[in-house]
């Protein structure tokens, strides 16, 4: 596979991982999405577009927005990334594990 044909690979992984993200963060509330994003940017410096390579800051700002309550909506992405890639993480599970499956799956 060239390197052109990988980096493709990688942003459509990246706009579907990006997908889940906004339907997990969508399930929670209405406004949710734009609120946590709006909060990344502006207190934890990530934005949206970086989620898929530096998950564990996503998550990390997760937690600093929503505290004990953050593994809800964590469980809520992993479904979402569960259907999109057929992957079989538990709910519990790591979320930036998933993620970094999510995107070595498509990588392989």
């Amino acid at each position: 596979m060239s390197q052109v044909q990988t980096q493709i690979q990688s942003v459509s992984c990246d706009d579907r991982i990006l997908s889940c993200v906004d339907k997990g963060l969508e399930s929670v509330g209405r406004n949710v999405k734009n609120v946590v994003y709006w909060h990344l940017q502006k207190v934890g410096r990530i934005r949206r577009m970086d989620i898929p390579e530096k998950p564990m800051m996503f998550v990390q700002g997760l937690h600093a927005i929503y505290h004990e309550s953050a593994i809800g909506v964590e469980n809520a992405i992993l479904q979402e990334i569960n259907n999109a890639f057929c992957l079989n993480c538990s709910m519990g599970t790591d979320l930036v594990a998933a993620i970094f499956q999510a995107r070595s799956k498509t990588t392989a």
